[in-house]
């Protein structure tokens, strides 16, 4: 017999059942002075959910309440669904626990308040039956459930079914329990105290006082709950969760339904809490509109550039709202700030510490289009929003005609660029601003505009909750979005970073693990220390598989096969995060991918490490700085997605691979960085536009200055095929053929990828070549800086190890790694390694003497007073034919308490 885990659809199917067909049954009090169970009640279903439609055998779900039990009302109403999925009908027997939590807190035992055994009950063949379970309790019970509660306000309870088939077996369940809450009279409790503090060098998550760093959450509500991943954190300490929660799901006629959105919010909160008595939760809220609401509102959705309004969403959401409708707005500022106020005044507020809602593509704010290769959005309203936008912008018709070289009579001949515009091509990866101004400023509104949207409903969140509530977002996926151009690079929205970080209404900032290579290395590609360094906490989301995820279709990192791979991955992601200086959380799409032992005892050993970070300085060693371009992002072409995979491989791959730690910034906190005086090489990876801030803040600057493919080759006049803006003179051609660097007639390095163009030249007798282009012209050199240290420039969008070697030399840039090809990541006082596929020895230098090096994962004591060690790879243990290297090491002073460790003396 197979029984499937989770359902797509269930928890929303299950809502719509429970609201409609539960009804209150009278219990007499049984069970002595705790209630007890009353009559139950069964129905047959004619639509059922889609674990129940397409599982096998005998499917049993019990699931969790959407109302709150008090002393007033001390009712309560569970729901059971049985499905026979066999050939004949089967009789079942079940029988119900209730159980209440130990007043002992969270290690202590449960007690058994009331036993039922119900009547045997006989399944027809393909048919579900729901059951109602009503549950009451006395107000001598209800004061006994809110002893046990702990800290907060709200106490959960328990029902536990075991359903037994005609021989006596025990049948498994999809859910053998479900959680219903009760809460004492009066008033909603307080929100926590939730803030981003700067603890020990970065900002840092703190709720009631307590430090959140590393990885530290998990989410397993989608469009149902993932019980079974809650319970299993709970027992490692890992206490706070996030619910995704759609408000179009709950719409009727068009029109949020507050009252069933209350009843949604408090199931899934009950199922939580249930589960994890300690639990601290985050809400997300996807702003989409459900399937009908084009039909009251047929000009409010999005039009795309072959005219249609019709694109297939996740959730089988097709038509979706414009960005600009007003009335979209207007609908989802009255639903968040109804939510808001919901929320704070619940009896679960107390809990409820941050609020993110999202739009667009999986509600990242990616835009809508590009699921389908189309372009957006020609809608009256998305229209008008350019025009506005342009007007706020030039003042009036001349000004805008000066900057774009047209002729418009008047502001009613602006229309959105069409498809030929947008894929237009001047020359090669960039566009000319002299001819390309409806096109770059179209993209430059796009981002500023979803940005708006962000801050607009950030600002509402605020309001309603006096500044209690954080705010979160996902944005600024820099690089991963320039790798997927025509439809979703300039497309996506995300090139208003600068602004948002700005933003005093925005404090936690997110974004998922890049989806390319992940089993090679794990990157952002975002300029994460601008976000640390405005203050913010940026959250990443680790949705990387398990073993146990061989089910899912729509990732490609699958690759782990064993318990031990997928610690070996799941144990860098964490050493990357937490070297990073940044926070994290597991998002296993309610598919329960952590529910190994090996995998638990591996949060367990996560948390252990969480707390001692808490205790140690944590901020960057880096003395390299990676700057990010904003602006130039405007002056590419959609004929890029080769330019941005070749810059997103550089940071993904081969600048962890360098040996030195490295920083991430915007250009538009390039006067941070260089007064900061503690680096030694910049590296602008895609400074296309020429800066005058650059410029200025470089003057101060005495290091290495890396300039990639394009530096400074557009103006605000246009685009010159000849440039001297970087001190170093570089010539373009339309050429390609000779894209790969040679030394010695042997490429240094092949990029994956097709060329890009136009190709570029160094054309300076004054520097130093240190490889050239297949046709023998420079390709890659240097030349003195006046006031101090080199200009570098590579005539191609990428560098390599090889590449960054000379430079780190020539500036004195520290190497951690002696040898071997491994990710470093370095933090003050982590250092983590990685290799998917390594043989051999590797050795790591420090700079100076630590008085001890611990193991994290082992708790060995590498040595004391030591500053170099030695790491064999073959001691990784995996089922694959390469050897996975994945350690994360604490170097520093003897702290008190230490990690776990093993002594070696």
């Amino acid at each position: 017999m197979h029984v499937m885990k989770n359902s797509f659809k269930m928890t929303l199917i299950l809502c719509a059942f429970t609201l409609s067909v539960l009804q209150s049954v009278g219990a007499e009090e049984s069970g002595g002075p705790y209630g007890g169970f009353g009559p139950i009640s069964s129905r047959e279903l004619s639509s059922v959910p889609w674990a129940h439609r397409y599982g096998e055998g005998i499917l049993i779900e019990l699931g969790d309440s959407g109302s709150i039990t008090d002393p007033r009302h001390p009712d309560n109403q569970l729901s059971l669904l049985l499905t026979n999925r066999t050939s004949s009908s089967v009789t079942v027997y079940p029988s119900l626990k209730l159980i209440m939590p130990s007043q002992a807190g969270p290690n202590g035992k449960d007690e058994v308040w009331e036993v039922f055994d119900g009547q045997p009950l006989t399944l027809k063949a393909g048919t579900t039956v729901a059951q109602t379970i009503p549950v009451k309790l006395t107000r001598q019970g209800v004061l006994r459930a809110l002893a046990a509660r702990g800290d907060y306000t709200l106490a959960g309870m328990r029902i536990v079914i075991e359903v037994r088939d005609e021989q006596g077996a025990v049948l498994p369940a999809i859910s053998d329990s479900g959680h219903f809450c009760v809460a004492p009279l009066g008033d909603a409790p307080a929100l926590p105290q939730a803030a981003i503090v700067q603890h020990e060098g970065i900002p840092m998550l703190e709720i009631n006082g307590v430090t959140y760093p590393g990885n530290f959450g998990y989410v397993g509500w989608s469009w149902h709950p993932s019980r079974q991943g809650v319970k299993d954190f709970a027992m490692t300490g890992r206490h706070i969760y996030e619910i995704v929660f759609q408000p179009w799901s709950i719409f009727k006629d068009g029109q949020l339904d507050p009252n069933l959105f209350e009843y949604k919010m408090n199931q899934m909160v009950a199922s939580i809490v249930g589960r994890d008595p300690q639990a601290l939760i985050m809400v997300r809220w996807w702003m989409y509109v459900p399937k009908d609401w084009q039909q009251f509102h047929p000009d409010e959705v999005v039009v795309y550039d072959d005219g249609s309004k019709n694109l297939r969403m996740p959730a089988g959401l097709d038509n979706q709202a414009s960005y600009c409708s007003p009335l979209w707005r207007d609908q989802f500022t009255t639903i968040v700030r109804e939510g808001v106020r919901r929320l704070i005044k619940s009896p679960y507020a107390d809990r409820i510490f941050a609020l993110r809602v999202g739009y667009g593509n999986c509600g990242e704010w990616n835009g809508f289009g590009y699921q389908g290769r189309k372009f957006g959005d020609f809608s009256i309203h998305g229209r008008e929003a350019y025009v506005k936008w342009l007007q706020e912008k030039y003042t009036d018709i001349e000004r805008l005609n000066a900057a774009w070289n047209s002729d418009l009579q008047d502001w009613s001949e602006v229309e959105v660029p069409g498809t030929a515009e947008r894929m237009e091509v001047d020359f090669g990866v960039m566009r000319d601003p002299a001819v390309a101004g409806n096109y770059s400023d179209y993209y430059r509104f796009w981002s500023d505009y979803t940005v708006s949207l962000i801050e607009y409903f950030g600002r509402i969140v605020k309001e309603e909750s006096s500044g209690k509530l954080l705010y979160s977002t996902f944005y600024g996926y820099f690089l991963h979005h320039l790798t997927a151009s025509p439809y979703h690079s300039l497309d996506s929205g995300h090139y208003a970073m600068t602004r948002l970080l700005r933003s005093p209404v925005i404090d936690m900032i997110g974004s998922p693990h890049n989806y390319l290579d992940r089993e090679k290395n794990i990157s952002q590609g975002i300029a994460l220390d601008s976000v640390k360094a405005h203050g913010k906490l940026f959250i990443v989301e680790d949705d990387m598989t398990t073993h146990e995820s061989t089910d899912w279709p729509h990732r490609k990192d699958v690759f782990a096969s064993t318990p031990e791979d997928s610690i070996a991955w799941h144990w860098r992601n964490y050493s990357r995060i937490l070297t990073w200086g940044v926070a994290g959380y597991w998002y296993d799409f309610s598919r329960d991918w952590f529910t190994s032992p090996e995998l638990i005892e591996m949060a367990r050993r996560i948390q252990d490490v969480n707390d001692f970070a808490r205790t140690v300085p944590n901020d960057s060693v880096a003395q390299v700085a990676v700057m990010l371009d904003e602006p130039s992002i405007f002056d590419l072409s959609l004929d890029s997605a080769n330019y941005g995979k070749s810059l997103y491989k550089t940071v993904a791959y081969q600048l962890d691979q360098a040996g030195a730690p490295w920083d991430c910034f915007l250009t538009s906190d390039i006067d941070r960085v260089v007064a900061q005086d503690r680096y030694r090489v910049l590296i602008f990876m895609n400074q296309l536009r020429q800066s005058r801030q650059v410029q200025v803040a470089l003057q101060n600057f005495k290091g290495a200055v890396v300039w990639v493919y394009g530096a400074g080759a557009i103006s605000e006049r246009g685009l010159s095929e000849v440039s001297e803006w970087i001190g170093m003179r570089i010539r373009y051609e339309p050429d390609s053929s000779a894209y790969h660097l040679m030394t010695d007639g042997t490429p240094i390095a092949e990029p994956e990828d097709t060329p890009v163009t136009p190709l570029a030249v160094i054309d300076d007798d004054q520097a130093t070549i240190l490889a050239r282009h297949a046709t023998g012209e420079p390709g890659f050199g240097y030349k003195p800086r006046i006031g101090g240290g080199d200009t570098y420039f590579t005539g191609i969008p990428w560098l390599n190890s090889w590449m960054l070697a000379p430079v780190y030399e020539r500036a004195g840039v520290y190497h951690y790694i002696k040898s071997g090809r491994v990710n470093l990541y370095a933090s003050k006082s982590f250092l983590g390694l990685w290799s998917h596929s390594l043989s051999g020895p590797v050795t790591i230098s420090l700079p100076e003497v630590a008085e001890v090096v611990v193991d994290l994962w082992t708790g060995e004591v590498i040595g004391r007073n030591i500053s170099e060690w030695t790491v064999d790879a073959s001691v990784s243990s995996s089922s694959n034919s390469g050897q996975p290297l994945a350690r994360l090491y604490y170097y520093g002073p003897v702290m008190d308490p230490m990690p776990p460790v093993q002594s070696t003396d």
